[in-house]
């Protein structure tokens, strides 16, 4: 009982041991109640399905609740009521035999004891692969007066299904707090340490839903390990290199349709702009636009580490790179004290790097405010889109859109040093 409190993991086994997954969820049915009603309800469907003699009751029908839940015990310590036995496994799984009571050593993976009249006690067995299932396993130890009656018809519940019901929890945001956290942990554990439970390893399985297609995305993320993951972009770590972030998500469009957007910001602070124009082959990047890369002007002004309004540059992209390579002690912070920003903005207006548009959000932002400088940060935007059937196609073949992405990735650093 003592590995169920979220404190007092196990110090033994790795973790990519499979009682260690029972753990992690056993520890999430303990303290999310509407995860407990889910599994529940899984468990019920497949009996349902199955046409068995005896389902378990929903915990509303009995007015039952989850009283204890256990892992890896040896005895059933209840004298009554009727036992479910339950294979959790990463396939949809068809028993060959009833259950019955067997005279043998048993440890079971996790007991659920519901406080109910009559009680019902749920017996799990987890086998994250099912190569490994061995039926016998399956069936309890329990005394020969025990007055439990043993449900003949054991459960087969495909961790894909687990998965997708917690998933579906977040999505709807039916759980908040500390309990979604909780299921957000427990997802990430099983996409680091168990990912071929994963039922989102392909868009295509997906269901067009785009909380899942950007879990997806994070999956591809991990998979090209070139930087921490955290959200939906890789981060790259440190503030010399021109670009930091690098972000993949769904873009929803017309028509429920959506795709696929690689986007990275390159010169996106002052000093990571300094580095982009003092390396940056601009005859490479030209060359990426016309290979499906949108690339265009990202001029914006921060104060502190805060970017506050963003430029419609009317030069096109040769011109304002040219502008920059050869003015680069423009990438500056200009004073209050030192210049009058309205000179600063006529002087941008001018060259053409603002439209006339720009100065009113540039003087409530800077002119009319305390703010005793601003920074100019003359970045790039570049975005690679896949539309949906793309998408779908290349992620439908082994890893082929895994290599598209790192390979659009590593040729876009490649266009400066």
């Amino acid at each position: 009982m003592n590995h169920l409190n979220y404190f007092e993991p196990y110090k033994s086994k790795g973790p990519h041991h499979e009682d260690q997954l029972t753990r992690a969820f056993l520890v999430v049915l303990r303290m999310v109640p509407l995860v407990q009603t889910t599994f529940i309800d899984l468990v019920r469907s497949y009996q349902i399905l199955n046409e068995h003699d005896r389902v378990l009751p929903t915990l509303t029908e009995l007015q039952m609740k989850l009283d204890n839940i256990q892992t890896q015990v040896k005895n059933i310590t209840d004298s009554q009521g009727y036992l479910v036995s339950l294979l959790m496994t990463n396939k949809n799984w068809t028993p060959e035999n009833k259950i019955e009571n067997v005279d043998r050593s048993a440890r079971y993976d996790g007991v659920i004891y519901f406080d109910s009249d009559p009680k019902w006690i749920l017996v799990i067995e987890n086998k994250p692969w099912s190569e490994n299932v061995w039926e016998e396993q399956l069936n309890p130890s329990i005394a020969e007066d025990s007055e439990i009656e043993i449900v003949e018809d054991p459960v087969g519940i495909d961790w894909k299904e687990v998965i997708e019901c917690l998933s579906a929890l977040l999505q709807k945001q039916l759980v908040h707090g500390a309990e979604a956290l909780l299921i957000e942990d427990f997802l990430t554990f099983v996409d680091t340490h168990f990912g071929s439970l994963n039922p989102f390893s392909k868009f295509s399985i997906c269901k067009d839903d785009p909380y899942l297609i950007n879990r997806r995305c994070v999956r591809i993320l991990e998979s090209i390990s070139i930087g921490e993951v955290q959200g939906q972009h890789i981060e790259l770590g440190s503030n010399d290199l021109p670009a930091r972030r690098i972000y993949l998500g769904i873009k929803r469009e017309q028509d429920n349709n959506w795709c696929i957007e690689l986007k990275i910001h390159p010169g996106d602070t002052m000093a990571q702009a300094r580095a982009l124009y003092e390396s940056l082959n601009t005859d490479a990047l030209q060359d990426l636009t016309n290979r499906g890369w949108n690339i265009d002007p990202n001029l914006h002004f921060s104060h502190i580490q805060k970017h506050l309004c963003w430029a419609n540059t009317p030069l096109d992209l040769e011109a304002y790179i040219n502008f920059w390579e050869q003015n680069p002690q423009m990438i500056s912070q200009v004073n209050r004290d030192s210049s009058d920003f309205r000179d600063f903005f006529r002087q941008l207006l001018q060259l053409e790097l603002i439209s006339c548009e720009d100065v009113s959000g540039l003087e409530e932002n800077f002119t009319e405010t305390g703010r005793s400088y601003l920074r100019t940060c003359p970045g790039l935007s570049c975005i690679y889109r896949w539309n949906r059937e793309e998408a779908l196609r290349l992620d439908d073949s082994e890893d082929t859109f895994i290599d598209e992405v790192r390979q659009k990735i590593t040729r876009l650093l490649e266009t400066w040093d």
